[in-house]
């Protein structure tokens, strides 16, 4: 659970740091506004960038104190949402569960030992949002998490790797070899009806589309991987 949260804070940072320019904008821009009214000759222009320099500055200097004190007024409320996050997300970082995501990710993508860093990318993924989806949603929203990584890194390999000898789990090597014959969004059809045990409605959620055309989509990857395995 640290590492997950070290990965969510860490994601957090990135974005106030993202925002901070915002605020440094605001005040070199409220600089430049007073700066060019000293140096008009007095009039109602002047007057004008001078409040207008001196208010945007202000602005600038403004925002991260009113930010940082709502924070810190909410920090109690903040810090009971995480407990109940924490509490919540614990039973999917048992380690059978994990290894359960951890092999899914790695058939996906080709790669076993890329399965665990993936599952892990998912959960910090999932604890930023967790306090959002309803308690019953929330296995199948760290799935669909998974899966969606997994898949999109599948995308990217022009090649699947070959199976690693050394790979710590014995039997899925074959498996490994079946499905690098399949695109990346056939191996996920595959897997989450037969791996995972999903209805068609579950995976048309996790893979965005409707319930027929994966119904549809099934049955013509199974007689595609009957056949291969037949010729194999």
């Amino acid at each position: 659970m640290a590492c997950v949260r070290r990965g969510w804070a860490w994601r957090r940072g990135l974005g106030a740091l993202a925002r901070s320019p915002r605020e440094l904008l605001l005040g070199s821009f409220g600089l430049a506004c007073w700066a060019l009214g000293l140096v008009l000759e007095a009039g109602t222009l002047a007057t004008l960038l001078v409040v207008a320099g001196v208010g945007l500055v202000t602005l600038g200097v403004l925002l991260p104190l009113v930010t940082e004190f709502e924070l810190n007024t909410s920090g109690f409320k903040f810090k009971q949402a995480l407990e109940r996050r924490d509490t919540e997300l614990e039973p999917f970082l048992d380690e059978r569960q994990q290894q359960r995501l951890g092999n899914l990710a790695g058939l996906l993508t080709g790669d076993l030992h890329a399965g665990p860093a993936l599952v892990e990318d998912a959960l910090v993924r999932a604890y930023a949002r967790w306090s959002q989806v309803p308690r019953e949603h929330q296995e199948l929203f760290l799935l669909c998490t998974v899966v969606r990584l997994a898949v999109g890194r599948a995308r990217l390999q022009r090649v699947p790797p070959a199976p690693d000898p050394r790979a710590d789990a014995p039997g899925l090597d074959g498996l490994v070899s079946a499905l690098a014959q399949l695109t990346p969004h056939e191996r996920a059809l595959l897997l989450l009806r037969h791996w995972e045990v999903l209805a068609p409605p579950q995976i048309s959620v996790i893979l965005e589309r409707p319930a027929d055309v994966i119904v549809a989509e099934l049955d013509a990857v199974e007689a595609a991987y009957d056949a291969l395995a037949s010729t194999g």
